[in-house]
């Protein structure tokens, strides 16, 4: 059996869900006076999360992937999300990984320890990067179905208030 995936599995708007509700939770967090507990995101959608980084790093690290395809599309979404965000712009491919494993050792932490973690900087940039994988996410579905512009993030995640 193929283990290559379909057009439609490997860009981020696969993601975009998952993404979505986890850059809201997080900017919760921010709001929050004590972090807020990490069963207000599906379990569902922590899994995803995690599962995101796990084939985003497959393809980081020296080995073969188990699933290239997934874990090679994985990597350029995030690597895409985390180029536009970062100022000043990472230097290296080993830098880019550094911070996706800092980012995915984030989520895992939220993931067991049922509370958000403490560390404000930290919860600030993975918002970010969910918030900006939400934006590739959403504009490409946009334009695979409409090919116009693009939605902008509040729109996606707040669609009634606007």
């Amino acid at each position: 059996m193929s283990q290559t995936p379909s057009i439609g599995v490997v860009g981020p708007g696969r993601w975009t869900y998952t993404a979505a509700v986890m850059a809201d939770y997080l900017g919760r967090v921010l709001q929050a006076e004590d972090g807020l507990a990490a069963d207000e995101v599906p379990r569902r959608v922590l899994r995803n999360a995690n599962d995101f980084f796990r084939l985003a790093l497959e393809a980081a690290g020296g080995q073969t992937p188990h699933n290239p395809g997934a874990s090679l599309a994985n990597y350029r979404i995030a690597t895409d999300a985390v180029v536009r965000l970062v100022r000043p712009r990472l230097a290296t491919t080993t830098d880019i990984a550094n911070r996706l494993r800092a980012y995915a050792k984030f989520v895992r932490d939220i993931s067991e320890s049922g509370k958000s973690m403490p560390d404000r900087q930290m919860v600030e940039q993975v918002r970010n990067f969910f918030a900006q994988l939400a934006r590739l996410g959403a504009d490409e579905t946009y334009t695979e179905t409409v090919r116009l512009e693009p939605p902008s993030f509040d729109e996606i995640t707040n669609p009634g208030a606007l």
